[in-house]
């Protein structure tokens, strides 16, 4: 069943994400399609070649491991780079013991 009030837009309603840009067009033009009544196609927002990015390769800037590609991915900082007492370095307290 089509389901005519629902609009599914934006990086989660979607599940295809270009970038923000993207995210925020299919946005506005959902909204005319709402408003106005007009019948864009949302789906059809920076699919031509030109908007596809090509991956790099990696690089390191201080501790952080960086892609040459996008920007848009998360820096992967290395465990190295962290002191001994961070969280992620330390040892999880056993399951039979309170933290």
């Amino acid at each position: 069943h089509d389901a005519a009030n629902v609009h599914p837009v934006g990086r989660n309603g979607m599940h295809r994400y270009n970038n923000q840009d993207h995210s925020m067009f299919t946005a506005m033009l959902t909204v005319e399609n709402i408003l106005d009544g007009t019948d864009h196609d949302v789906w059809e927002v920076n699919v031509e070649e030109e908007y596809h990015e090509e991956g790099g390769a990696s690089r390191t800037v201080g501790p952080t491991l960086r892609t040459t590609g996008t920007g848009r991915d998360a820096p992967v900082i290395r465990r190295e780079a962290l002191g001994p007492d961070h969280p992620i370095n330390r040892a999880p307290a056993p399951a039979d013991r309170e933290a």
